[in-house]
């Protein structure tokens, strides 16, 4: 049971910074809510010509990031970006932006929340942690030796003050280590993740906090059914919060609803809050096709008091994020009804999930624009050119909750809502490039 002592957070006021069918699209939002970083393709109203920018919201003020596909991160004052290129699957590289400076970090780095450390496995294949502002490599393994029949370490994440360190270490007893460099306690869990078989799998996800104080630890285990629901079928699942350098685990959200959680799970910078996904998939009723959408699906925040879950419906998942604080979930699903790629093209609008008030936002103002793509108008029962509705998608929240920044379900734009009218961009002319 939880106790309700304030009110829900919502965000009425809307601004279209750029239509959804403009060159520009958001990507983040700084956690003091100052900065905006967009992509844009061409000129925009806010930004002049193609590439990665940081744009003030309120002077519209805007500098030109590095080269790269995307702006992964942002740090919560808005002073370091990190700009990412490629994928997992084609090698992945790294620059960061750091007011007005380029470092490139260490070849594989993971980075801390705010952007201030990172962690790596160096030449020497020893895990080593990276400090942003004066590029130093400290050692991590040091006062915690691996365990016999170890064959490879991963690095996962680290805390803001590079003090908390977590890595993965595959071998004989793969495992999933978090440790305490003040204290050189290390806390190990058994990770199997993909493991299973042909007809079975593993999920374990593990998630450190900001702080390092304590980390999320997910965990499932089901195999598939062939014959009969031809479906996966859950048989353990839970969700805990595990308490740092200690290792001590708090309460256990245990899942009986059938439903398999998301590879994705997010914790609060503090450690004390955690959200999970879960959703079951099944055969399209009413489709003659062999294809599969999903018929159920929660969200779960995981406390050290308990837990608490909210029915998202029968929606296929599009974007997900977390309030630094862990209070609200932002989260955009897909069309019901329809399979999981066609439901993910009309995804949207964001709700924001409000745990401690129990509230559900839907960000439902928007704009429509006319979509050319017959397939698309199709999905709605309509020949194209059509008008749609370009729905909020892919939020984040600043860190006081005031304000959230989406782009669109065209995968373009820029939409703000907030608690309180926004200041409008200006138009200020660009720094130099």
């Amino acid at each position: 049971m939880f106790l309700v002592a304030c009110d829900p957070v919502l965000h009425p006021d809307f601004v279209v910074r750029e239509a959804p069918t403009s060159a520009v699209s958001f990507q983040l939002l700084s956690g003091n809510g100052n900065f905006s970083v967009v992509r844009s393709t061409g000129h925009g109203k806010t930004v002049p010509r193609p590439g990665l920018w940081r744009v003030d919201r309120g002077t519209g003020r805007r500098v030109r990031l590095p080269d790269g596909d995307r702006a992964s991160k942002i740090s919560r004052d808005g002073q370091r970006v990190l700009v990412t290129t490629g994928d997992a699957s084609t090698g992945l590289t790294a620059v960061l932006w750091a007011a007005g400076t380029v470092v490139s970090p260490p070849a594989g780095t993971q980075f801390s929340e705010d952007l201030t450390f990172g962690v790596f496995v160096d030449i020497d294949g020893a895990v080593k942690t990276w400090e942003t502002a004066t590029q130093s490599i400290g050692l991590v393994e040091a006062g915690a030796p691996r365990p016999p029949g170890t064959v490879s370490a991963t690095p996962k994440g680290i805390s803001d003050d590079g003090r908390t360190v977590q890595y993965e270490l595959r071998g004989s007893q793969p495992i999933e280590r978090f440790v305490d460099l003040d204290t050189a306690q290390a806390v190990d869990r058994p990770n199997l993740d993909g493991t299973g078989g042909d007809v079975g799998y593993v999920i374990d996800r593990f998630v450190l906090a900001a702080s390092g104080n304590s980390f999320v630890h997910a965990h499932e285990v089901g195999h598939f059914d062939f014959t009969g629901c031809v479906c996966s079928i859950v048989d353990e699942s839970w969700a805990e919060l595990v308490a740092l350098p200690a290792g001590t685990p708090g309460r256990r959200y245990t899942n009986t609803t059938g439903q398999s959680i998301d590879p994705q799970a997010f914790i609060a910078t503090d450690g004390n809050a955690a959200w999970i996904y879960q959703s079951r998939l099944a055969p399209c009723p009413n489709i003659p096709t062999t294809s599969f959408c999903v018929v159920a699906s929660t969200a779960v925040v995981v406390t050290q008091n308990g837990f608490r879950a909210f029915d998202m419906g029968p929606s296929a998942l599009g974007a997900i994020d977390i309030s630094s604080n862990g209070r609200m979930l932002l989260i955009d699903t897909g069309a019901p009804g329809l399979p999981l790629g066609g439901s993910l093209l009309l995804r949207g609008p964001v709700q924001v999930i409000d745990w401690i008030t129990g509230s559900v936002e839907s960000l439902a103002r928007a704009e429509t624009y006319e979509e050319t793509r017959d397939f698309i108008c199709r999905l709605v029962l309509q020949q194209a050119p059509c008008i749609l509705s370009a729905s909020s998608s892919g939020a984040q929240v600043s860190d006081d909750l005031q304000v959230v920044g989406t782009t669109t379900s065209t995968g373009a734009g820029w939409y703000e809502y907030a608690v309180a009218p926004p200041s409008p961009i200006s138009s200020t002319p660009a720094s130099p490039s």
